[in-house]
């Protein structure tokens, strides 16, 4: 399988938590490879929601840490990035 299908398809698992894990992710030990890829949705779940406080602090002023953290991550859950690629 070409690099480039595997890394589409690990984006598309990152991004969708309904999404099954790819067929040919393997960890190499008995563990199932969901539970590493959930390691790196919540990673990502959290850049996304670091980025909205960077660019919104004053938002995060006035809902306060809590209120903002709970819609952000609500909004980082429905509007998805399009690209793997930081630069698009």
């Amino acid at each position: 399988m070409p690099v480039s299908m595997t890394q589409k398809e690990l984006f598309i698992a990152f991004s969708n938590p309904d999404q099954p894990c790819p067929a040919n992710l393997k960890t190499g030990k008995q563990l199932p490879a969901t539970n590493g890829l959930n390691i790196y949705r919540n990673k990502m779940a959290h850049g996304l929601i670091s980025t909205l406080e960077s660019n919104f602090p004053k938002t995060r002023a006035v809902l306060g840490p809590k209120n903002f953290y709970s819609l952000a991550r609500l909004y980082a859950s429905k509007e998805k990035p399009n690209s793997s690629l930081l630069y698009k």
